[in-house]
């Protein structure tokens, strides 16, 4: 039994460290446009808008979610090959 017991917690233990992050990206908040359209990452320019789905606690702009610079993120892209590409997902990260 302790046998069966201690093989469950090492397949917990290597589960868990081998489980894939949801994001593709990461990167620092630069800035963000008043208006919350534009966001730029590690000096790299995005759109975020109300359609971006946000994980962790933001504050909501006009247009969009508001993330303050400084703050380290994950993030999804929805990929535009005419525009700027646009932000369809973000984690705020610690």
């Amino acid at each position: 039994m302790k046998l069966l017991f201690s093989h469950l917690i090492a397949l917990l233990f290597i589960t868990n460290a081998n489980a894939a992050e949801p994001y593709i990206y990461t990167g620092l908040v630069n800035e963000q446009a008043a208006d919350a359209e534009m966001i730029k990452i590690d000096h790299q320019q995005y759109t975020i808008n109300l359609d971006t789905i946000v994980h962790g606690p933001f504050k909501r702009g006009e247009l969009g979610p508001m993330i303050d610079a400084g703050q380290r993120v994950g993030f999804n892209l929805q990929i535009n090959s005419a525009e700027l590409s646009r932000i369809s997902e973000i984690w705020i990260l610690e």
